[in-house]
């Protein structure tokens, strides 16, 4: 046997091999495909660019802007009744769709003890609710500091 044997019978085996592998493989896609045939693949593209449009929305100055869609006075209750009142409030706020509400109050001036009990009692209420998000005083010709307006982070977005 001499070298051109040799090389002959190495490339016939080389085709063989290849030949055989080709035709295990046939059906069976490479691990990648196969992740992004089940998975699918994300155009993260237009979701930046969608995020971007909504962050330009959702600017504290925009927010402040918002109309209040609806208000609740808790003027003459306690802070338990109050309380109860102020969570049936929201849920029917957040059914009806309302970005942005007002809480009437006060600011104590008729408390019996002279303290402010409904203004802690919201504050509280609002960092402690997963439903409710930023909330500030507005201008004194809405309430100022006896009112408290707060926005409905679920419905911000829709």
């Amino acid at each position: 046997m001499d070298f051109g044997d040799i090389l002959e019978n190495w490339e016939l085996a080389e085709k063989k091999k290849k030949h055989d592998n080709a035709e295990q493989g046939k059906g069976h896609k490479n691990p990648m495909e196969a992740w992004i045939d089940r998975y699918g693949v994300i155009d993260k593209d237009s979701l930046a660019e969608r995020d971007s449009n909504r962050k330009k929305f959702i600017s504290h100055k925009n927010i402040i802007a918002l109309p209040v869609d609806e208000k609740i006075d808790l003027h003459g209750l306690d802070a338990v009744k109050a309380e109860k009142k102020l969570s049936q409030f929201i849920s029917e706020c957040e059914r009806n769709g309302y970005k942005k509400i007002l809480i009437i109050h006060g600011k104590g001036i008729h408390s019996p003890s002279g303290k402010v009990v409904l203004e802690s009692m919201v504050r509280r209420f609002i960092e402690q609710d997963k439903r409710l998000g930023m909330s500030d005083h507005p201008d004194a010709s809405e309430g100022g500091s006896g009112a408290t307006w707060v926005i409905l982070k679920n419905n911000l977005l829709k």
